[in-house]
Order: C-alpha cells, then sequence, then structure tokens
C-alpha cells in the first residue's frame, strides 16, 4: 500500500482499516495535507478517522421489529417476499480529510 500510495500520490484512500493511519503518519505522510483517509465503517476505535458510521444499533432494532411483526403474523420459515432494512449511514467528520475548497480545483480549466 505505502509502495502503491508514493507511485501514484491520490488524494484519498478509502479503507476499513484504521491501521492505514498508523502506517502512513509513520512513514511522514502528512495526513489529511498530503493523502486524506476515510473508511467506509467507522466505529469508535476508528477515530479520528472520517467516514461513515453504519448506525448498527438502529439496524439491530429494526431488525427486531421486523422479526417481532413476523411473530405477531404468525410468519414462520422462508418468506416468498424477503424483506430487507436499509438505513443510511451516518458521516463523522474526523480528522483524516481535508476540507472541501469552496471554489474551483487546481487545475481545473471550465
Amino acid at each position: 500500500v505505502l509502495r502503491w500510495v508514493r507511485k501514484h500520490r491520490p488524494d484519498v484512500v478509502i479503507t476499513i482499516e484504521r491501521d492505514l493511519l498508523d502506517w502512513f503518519v509513520a512513514e511522514e505522510i502528512n495526513v489529511p495535507g498530503d493523502l486524506g483517509i476515510a473508511t467506509l465503517h467507522f466505529t469508535e476505535d476508528k477515530a479520528p478517522l472520517s467516514g461513515l458510521a453504519m448506525n448498527t444499533e438502529l439496524t439491530a432494532r429494526s431488525t427486531i421489529d421486523l422479526i417481532a411483526g413476523q411473530i405477531y403474523r404468525n410468519e414462520y420459515g422462508l418468506s416468498p417476499q424477503p424483506k430487507t432494512v436499509i438505513l443510511p449511514p451516518v458521516w463523522m467528520e474526523g480528522d483524516t480529510l481535508r476540507r472541501a475548497s469552496t471554489g474551483p480545483a487546481a487545475g481545473w480549466k471550465p
């Protein structure tokens, strides 16, 4: 990963692991100045990463509601029409991304 980052110099790396932040800092890569890091699965132990928290507690509650409804309706076995619970994630600001600029990106031409 470090070799790839040095070669390709991306603006942001998206990960699910906090370890990347530690590797980049140990290699003296300025986060977020030179490289931003975002996670697709934020949990408290991944702070100070910026990224998406999947809101697992609300998902668990919604799943229990779904199951309780099935029990109430005396539904059992595999459903001929499976149900899915989808809840939007919550953005956690963190410290690993630069603030968006209000003007056009450097080098951008209309």
